[in-house]
């Protein structure tokens, strides 16, 4: 499988070209993760799924600096070929959305699904249409969330008196969803209990 990038980086690469040839490589390092159609048809299937991951990545359950997205194709025992994409934590990999946009399954051929997390996965959290899972998403409403952001004071005369937590690979400031997880986040990254204090853990509102 591809080295885990975020959502946010997926859509720039694909929009700048970066997965326009079907070469293996090129659609390992898009997203695939395993299929059983013939690896010529991936380009074209990333290219029907590629609008569906970037509209479901502007609702608010998906956190496109912390998650990363990869494809899968599938086959089923009674039905066709048909595609899937998981939105997954960055940090540990677990999966919180499988996307299905048309099932394969004879069952329930061509309707849209969408598995998580969120009842372990359990039973679809939504089924329908393509709409039904615009809707769960809730893909055309407000999208401003609460999250954490971690600074501390800068030394010296700058024009903000603090430094804040940015990501290593986009410089962009990172968001956590509680208090909690920052301190975690810190803690794992080498600072101790008492350097905690010195942080400051300022809530604001984003758009996801």
């Amino acid at each position: 499988m591809q080295e885990r990038i975020s959502v946010r980086e997926f859509i720039r690469n694909y929009e700048n070209g970066r997965y326009s040839d079907s070469l293996f490589d090129t659609m390992v390092n898009a997203g695939w993760y395993d299929w059983f159609c013939e690896g010529e048809e991936l380009k074209n299937r990333l290219d029907m799924l590629f609008p569906k991951v970037k509209q479901l990545a502007a609702s608010a359950k998906i956190n496109i600096d912390t998650m990363y997205v990869f494809f899968k194709n599938n086959c089923p025992c009674e039905g066709e070929l048909y595609d899937d994409f998981r939105f997954c934590e960055m940090r540990t990999g677990d999966v919180v959305y499988t996307v299905i946009p048309a099932s394969g399954h004879d069952r329930d051929k061509g309707l849209s699904e969408v598995w998580g997390k969120e009842n372990d996965f359990s039973k679809a959290l939504a089924k329908g249409y393509w709409h039904d899972i615009q809707d769960f998403f809730e893909i055309g409403k407000s999208n401003k969330v609460s999250k954490i952001k971690v600074g501390r004071h800068v030394n010296g005369i700058t024009l903000n008196d603090y430094e804040w937590l940015l990501m290593e690979k986009h410089g962009g400031i990172m968001y956590f969803d509680s208090e909690e997880e920052a301190k975690q986040f810190l803690l794992d990254h080498g600072e101790t209990g008492e350097g905690l204090e010195w942080y400051r853990f300022e809530t604001v509102e984003v758009t996801a």
